[in-house]
């Protein structure tokens, strides 16, 4: 999953916004965002959980992930529930990153790619929804994959969640 993680990136960043023109506008700063951030939920637009729609075994593996920034690093320790195999598998993947505006950015070859639009920020929570541009790479990634069923939700629903993290 990392390897096609990181093609897409590469494939997609060279369409972003680049490296110098990051902190001029940037609505948040990498000290706001310093430290260990653990998932809490995601908010369907019909305004359902992800608890409420995943089987359990799926969510008590997806609930284990965290990101961490420090400094200029973002590192993602990502669980993902493998149907097929009923196991919990564990990846981690480390990026340079950048704030445009109110957007956090993986920072790929000096090239900004647009990952999460934070719609809050404080000391204990950030909550956020992907941007268009990691959609693309998610949903190429969701189709390769046997992610959990969700038969009432189609992978434009799932990629449209709110996600919250705390500290």
């Amino acid at each position: 999953m990392k390897k096609i993680l990181l093609i897409a990136l590469s494939v997609i960043a060279f369409a972003a916004c680049t490296k110098k023109d990051n902190d001029n506008d940037a609505k948040y700063t990498r000290a706001q965002l310093e430290g260990q951030w653990n998932y809490v939920e995601s908010r369907m637009s019909d305004g359902k959980l992800f608890s409420q729609i995943v089987p359990s075994e799926a969510f008590n593996c997806i609930k284990k992930m965290n990101y961490i920034f420090k400094g200029d690093r973002w590192i993602l320790n990502e669980y993902k529930y493998k149907n097929d195999e009923k196991t919990c598998k564990y990846n981690s993947a480390s990026f340079l990153y950048v704030v445009k505006g109110s957007t956090i950015c993986f920072v790929i070859n000096d090239k900004a790619l647009r990952a999460l639009d934070v719609i809050n920020l404080n000391e204990s929570e950030l909550v956020f929804k992907y941007n268009d541009e990691f959609k693309r790479i998610m949903r190429l990634q969701m189709q390769e994959q046997n992610s959990p069923e969700l038969s009432d939700y189609t992978i434009d629903d799932i990629l449209n969640v709110t996600i919250t993290y705390r500290r």
